[in-house]
């Protein structure tokens, strides 16, 4: 079994603050998944103060309610603050949810120095000397006609994206993409059901995705309904399943490990980049996915994805990282992340946006201290 060691190792002392700054981002255009519609992104910038006056970074990346994880912005709050003490001990408590720990365990390691004027934040333990460029591909929300989904992908191919993912919605979606999908013979396309299949005609479904030619799918079944998507793993000729919404540890994926799944490994759900980071490092069927992250989650996700680029089928697969400029209005960091080339340069050093912080902050700032 795969541990932590939960002490985290800094030269700045101990932590002596803990503010959480609740921030809304704005989509410029509403998400539709079998979730559900989104139109506004909550994110919860966690920011450790040293006694050095370093300061650290982390998002907390959970939803207001529970319908993608059970974990709501609420809980994770909760956490946090439950944690106080034994992060004023530069450690992390054992058995904290998954988007609160991932999000202290990015702030432990993306740091702004503790000096006059100090303004970008480094990322030296995620990222190595030599960043790189990472492959992406885009997901696209479920669209209401065939002419604005083909209008949506001919986009995302023009901005150099190497692979679609399709949401997917109830069965009858699956005509429109039926309509659409043949119009672009030399794309990538995945899929993603959410967990959104029913149990009478999930196979079915699956089938007839599989003979439209997607390279895989992901979470088809709901995490209730695992055993649906592991009985469908050894049914299905050429279509692979990729497990998302099943995984919220190291124990789950472990528990899937020898199953024949792909695994979407998302840092802030799995618990951290450190448990995110082995895995990628270990199994050659994981890749990174997206969690619609600020552009301070999105560099670590990118980070994640240099290094799975030495994994077999993440180095086969584009990430689902897009480009600063395709979700949101206004981000949290200066420098945009921008596709070049169906790419993304990783960054070694961000810049946080304050003025762009105190605009989206739609609650007080919670300042905790010892």
């Amino acid at each position: 079994m795969y541990t932590l060691n939960e002490r985290l190792p800094t030269t700045n002392g101990y932590v002596k603050q803990i503010n959480l700054y609740p921030l809304e981002l704005q989509l410029k255009t509403p998400f539709k998944t079998a979730h559900g519609l989104t139109t506004a992104r909550p994110i919860t910038l966690v920011e450790l103060v040293w006694g050095d006056g370093s300061r650290g970074y982390g998002e907390i990346q959970s939803f207001y309610d529970a319908t993608y994880d059970a974990e709501t912005q609420a809980i994770s709050i909760a956490a946090i603050r439950a944690a106080t003490p034994a992060v004023f001990q530069n450690s992390i408590p054992v058995g904290m949810p998954s988007f609160a720990r991932a999000a202290l365990e990015m702030a432990f390691s993306a740091v702004m120095p503790a000096r006059e004027g100090a303004q970008l934040i480094s990322l030296p333990t995620m990222v190595d000397d030599t960043a790189k460029g990472v492959p992406v591909g885009q997901a696209i929300g479920i669209m209401p006609n065939a002419q604005r989904l083909t209008n949506q992908i001919e986009r995302a191919i023009a901005q150099g994206y190497q692979r679609i993912k399709l949401k997917l919605g109830a069965a009858p979606y699956d005509d429109v993409i039926a309509q659409v999908m043949p119009r672009f013979p030399t794309t990538m396309f995945s899929a993603d059901g959410n967990g959104g299949f029913a149990v009478h005609d999930g196979l079915q479904r699956l089938q007839r995705l599989e003979g439209m030619g997607f390279t895989f799918i992901e979470q088809p079944f709901s995490e209730d309904q695992n055993e649906l998507n592991i009985a469908a793993i050894k049914q299905l000729t050429s279509l692979r399943i990729s497990l998302d919404e099943s995984l919220h540890s190291i124990e789950d994926y472990e528990r899937y490990r020898q199953t024949g799944a792909l695994f979407t490994i998302k840092q802030a759900k799995i618990g951290g980049w450190r448990t995110a980071m082995h895995i990628l490092q270990t199994d050659a069927n994981a890749w990174v996915g997206g969690m619609l992250a600020s552009g301070l989650g999105r560099s670590v996700d990118l980070a994640l994805a240099q290094v799975s680029l030495t994994n077999h089928f993440a180095a086969y697969i584009p990430t689902d990282v897009s480009g600063s400029d395709r979700y949101f209005e206004r981000d949290i960091i200066k420098t945009p992340m921008v596709i070049e080339h169906g790419a993304i340069q990783v960054p070694t050093q961000i810049e946080l946006d304050w003025e762009a912080i105190h605009a989206l902050q739609v609650t007080s700032t919670i300042e905790i201290r010892p």
